[in-house]
């Protein structure tokens, strides 16, 4: 009998947040490490587009509508599209009765607007579970007009935690399939280098503007989850870096990026 042929990225990542999206804001609550780096990434994003003149704005991989609020409130007109079914039931339960907020199901590489659509776009926790950055590049160009801003989150991959993560999981993951357990996770979620991606967003036409870090969380794994108290703390100590000369200690950053051309 032939075996099933394995199950895409993009599948395991709609069905991972299908599962999520009830709770999926509450991520951004209480006093953990992760709601504060959760917070502080979106803070960051908000900030870059209260420079910006109210207009179409679209945020990719939305979520529940974590954006959505604060994007109303700075008198935009927000489109949000999110792989996940469930999560843009979410959206419409909350924000169905608001004439400015549009929602829709959609990927970053295949969006259905019209070139040039968008004054802004925010793109938070998304590309580090693509399988192509070129194809979602492209795209989110499009659909920019030109001289216009978008923000997009990525995962540090120099970060003292990520990399002490990934050494704890290289050796802990043998070890469960030893005992015959299944993978933590099988979902992919990449990190990236700041120098290689901005390479990447030049030739795609994406001039850099700010590159803000977030998320600096020191205590490693698996301490982080029995010391929580001061893995916050000393990330609260660390936020004022996010520009900073302590600023690669970030588990991730956002790039501010403006479209070439008027």
């Amino acid at each position: 009998m032939a075996s099933a042929p394995p199950i895409s990225q993009a599948t395991l990542v709609r069905d991972k947040f299908d599962a999520r999206a009830s709770d999926y804001s509450t991520w951004y609550e209480g006093e953990t490490y992760s709601a504060a780096a959760f917070r502080r990434r979106r803070e960051l994003t908000l900030e870059v587009l209260r420079n910006v003149s109210p207009g179409k704005v679209l945020d990719i991989g939305c979520g529940p509508g974590v954006l959505i609020e604060g994007l109303l409130a700075q008198g935009h007109e927000v489109w949000g599209v999110d792989l996940a079914p469930a999560m843009i039931q979410q959206c419409c339960a909350t924000f169905g009765g608001e004439p400015r907020a549009h929602f829709g199901v959609g990927k970053i590489e295949a969006l259905d607007f019209a070139d040039g659509f968008f004054d802004a776009i925010t793109c938070l926790g998304v590309v580090e579970y693509l399988d192509d950055d070129r194809a979602a590049l492209r795209e989110l160009r499009r659909v920019l007009r030109p001289g216009g801003l978008a923000v997009i989150t990525c995962p540090h991959f120099w970060a003292p935690w990520r990399r002490w993560d990934a050494l704890y999981w290289s050796v802990v993951e043998p070890l469960r399939r030893l005992l015959g357990r299944a993978p933590y996770s099988l979902v992919r979620h990449r990190e990236y280098r700041e120098g290689e991606y901005r390479q990447l967003l030049a030739e795609h036409g994406l001039i850099v503007e700010d590159v803000a870090y977030y998320g600096f969380g020191l205590v490693p794994t698996p301490l982080d989850r029995r010391l929580p108290r001061l893995h916050s703390a000393l990330a609260r100590i660390l936020d004022d870096q996010a520009r900073g000369p302590l600023k690669q200690l970030g588990m991730g950053f956002n790039v501010t990026v403006r479209k070439a051309g008027l």
